[in-house]
């Protein structure tokens, strides 16, 4: 059955439905609470009344899921957006940025609606995580450190939310692709998947919660307080002027009784001053760089190591014998591809006539993937001469394709000749 005409969906769907709204509520959420926080004094609990945006959200999601008639699926998002607006804001910042959140949200669901769109998948882009860097950034112009936090932690929530969507989506993908595929391990593949997955969350988190605690922005400055020592040591040793011959002069300290050396301090000029200032800045800048793009990179390759997603257009119609041909990035190195193992008789015959059909073929001919040996060779332009030749072959290469047992080397060595 079509996946538009049933009306039930899988757990497996409705979790990876919540995880996308999960990653649309982070976006709603922030864009709420820095039109609502504008003009007014700071306030957490404000910030935490924002949250009510997730309900109309989970509404709009079941609603596009299940509800096929059009006049009732209008006056469900018209009623709770109404009702929200009614109830809800208690100043008129918090009304300005629903009213501006539901006006979205309703846009985007009835054209989900229109389109029937609203079958696919409906996770936001990985680029719309930069609206949170933008939220983040006015929040500190207009002195807002809570806003601020929270868009640390809701950047945290959208990475983990949309790594698990999407991990969960391309293995369903993945097992519906190859279900039919006899002794595929399902139970198996899902089993290591929620293990691989609940590691991940939990890294994720543990991070997420104790990054903050352990004051990372003190070895950064400390890092950057070592090289600039190390940058001013490596410019004292260009000398501009020589070192002038006349010896020290000693100041007697009386009160001590010891040798000093003298000790003129010069005001630095303001170019000097300048040029310090900037190369801390760089420092700063290129260590956040570099620990951000580390980060990145590492979870980038995680993901595209761990969660394999299936190739699309031409490439999917090549499929092995045993699963679909996925995609994989590795995490450090490319891998050798294993040698061909000794044996393996049946591919090279596979490989021998498809070769041979290949070069007996015209120039602008095109064979369709459906034919069977034995039509190839009737529509072929140079066929066999010798029809029991060419029954031999057909009878070889069937083995080959279809045959449960391997064929010998010596068949391999009869279709060679043939061919």
């Amino acid at each position: 059955m079509d996946k538009k005409e049933k009306p039930y969906y899988t757990g497996t769907e409705i979790v990876i439905s919540i995880f996308q709204i999960l990653v649309q509520f982070t976006l709603y959420h922030s864009a709420a609470c820095l039109i609502a926080g504008i003009g007014i004094e700071e306030s957490g609990w404000m910030y935490l009344r924002m949250g009510i945006l997730f309900l109309p959200l989970l509404i709009y999601l079941f609603t596009r899921m299940y509800i096929r008639n059009l006049s009732i699926f209008v006056l469900i998002h018209i009623g709770c957006a109404a009702g929200l607006l009614f109830f809800f804001p208690r100043t008129v910042g918090e009304a300005a940025a629903i009213c501006i959140c539901l006006l979205i949200m309703l846009v985007n669901s009835v054209r989900f609606r229109i389109i029937e769109s609203y079958y696919d998948r409906e996770c936001p882009s990985l680029f719309l995580l930069s609206f949170l860097f933008v939220v983040y950034v006015f929040a500190a112009y207009i002195e807002k450190p809570i806003l601020m936090k929270q868009c640390f932690y809701e950047l945290m929530v959208f990475l983990l939310c949309y790594m698990i969507s999407k991990n969960l989506e391309n293995t369903e993908n993945f097992i519906s692709l190859n279900r039919e595929t006899a002794n595929f391990p399902i139970r198996q593949i899902k089993g290591v998947n929620r293990v691989l997955l609940s590691f991940f969350a939990v890294v994720m988190l543990g991070g997420m919660l104790l990054i903050p605690q352990l004051h990372l922005e003190r070895a950064v400055e400390q890092m950057g307080e070592w090289g600039l020592i190390f940058l001013r040591w490596l410019f004292s040793l260009i000398r501009t002027k020589e070192v002038s011959p006349e010896p020290w002069e000693w100041n007697n300290n009386s009160n001590s009784g010891s040798y000093e050396l003298p000790i003129t301090e010069e005001m630095p000029s303001r170019l000097a001053m300048f040029l310090q200032y900037l190369m801390e800045i760089g420092t700063i800048i290129f260590l956040i760089v570099v620990v951000l793009f580390g980060i990145g990179f590492g979870l980038y390759q995680i993901y595209k190591r761990f969660y394999a997603v299936p190739l699309k257009g031409e490439e999917r119609k090549r499929e092995t014998d045993v699963i679909t041909i996925t995609e994989s990035v590795p995490i450090f190195r490319k891998k050798k591809e294993p040698e061909e193992e000794i044996g393996g008789y049946s591919k090279k015959i596979r490989r021998q006539y498809k070769k041979s059909v290949k070069r007996r073929k015209g120039k602008t001919q095109i064979l369709p993937s459906s034919l069977t040996p034995t039509e190839i060779e009737n529509v072929l332009e140079y066929p066999f001469t010798d029809i029991q030749e060419k029954e031999r072959v057909i009878v070889l290469y069937e083995k080959a394709r279809y045959g449960k047992e391997e064929c010998t080397k010596e068949e391999f060595e009869e279709i060679r000749k043939m061919v």
